[in-house]
């Protein structure tokens, strides 16, 4: 019987055997030792804080709603005031606690601020196709000094959005500039755009998995919101994409 129970050991996958989290205190034990801590908090919507192993802050989860179908949670990183986005998941502590050992954010007592994106892909389970963007979680504004963050082209709203290349105009004049790279990982080829405004500044990412996907994944990178695009076809993409943020005043 003992001979028995050690070849089903064996074969159990080793995150089920070396690493947990309490249901009780949070508590992230791995290898026998207590090594970080998720805290719980909130009603029907929860949120989540990752501590290290002395007590440090990693990282706080707010869930956000982006649609009826689509929950997600908005990360941000404590040390660095670095944020980035991930798909919400049933047993969501455990998610984090897998990360946190995986992606190897702290490392010997020291916060590694270069895993941040591989903590998130960790946490997805995939590839994570969005930015980790340097910004506070929350800015300062003194009187009208926001405005240059909108900077929006003064136009009209209403008149027809036209793709040339890879510019795009409205009103017969030129709101932004696209560029399109694509680049396989871990077997999946992703298709990213990144949208600049008319000072040539970046204004937005936008990412879908597989070539002949229709449906992108765009993140703001001023207020790090996340938009879901479905376009008509590939012919349409750049237009459908940039047609949201001039919804979403973000051109």
């Amino acid at each position: 019987m003992k001979q028995f129970v050690l070849i089903v050991l064996a074969f159990l996958p080793f995150s089920l055997i070396a690493q947990k989290v309490d249901k009780k205190t949070g508590a992230i034990m791995y290898k026998g030792a207590k090594i970080g801590n998720v805290e719980k908090s909130g009603g029907l919507a929860k949120s989540f804080t990752l501590y290290d192993a002395s007590g440090e802050e990693i990282a706080s989860f707010e869930p956000k709603l982006n649609n009826p179908q689509e929950e997600y949670f908005e990360i941000f990183f404590a040390q660095t005031d670095n944020k980035g986005t991930c798909p919400a998941n049933i047993s969501f502590a455990n998610k984090i606690a897998k990360a946190y050992i995986k992606s190897k954010i702290v490392k010997d007592g020291e916060y590694q601020s270069n895993k941040e994106a591989r903590f998130i892909s960790a946490l997805m389970g995939t590839y994570y196709g969005g930015n980790v963007v340097s910004k506070p979680m929350f800015t300062e504004k003194v009187g009208n000094d926001d405005q240059s963050e909108n900077d929006l082209l003064d136009r009209n709203r209403n008149a027809t959005i036209q793709v040339f290349g890879n510019k795009v105009e409205q009103d017969f004049k030129q709101i932004a500039t696209v560029t399109k790279t694509q680049q396989a990982t871990l077997g999946t080829i992703i298709i990213r755009y990144k949208i600049y405004n008319h000072k040539g500044k970046q204004i937005a990412e936008a990412t879908a998995k597989g070539i002949m996907s229709t449906e992108y994944r765009v993140v703001s990178l001023r207020d790090n919101k996340i938009h879901f695009v479905t376009t008509q076809n590939s012919l349409f993409t750049v237009k459908d994409i940039v047609s949201s943020l001039v919804e979403n005043y973000y051109l």
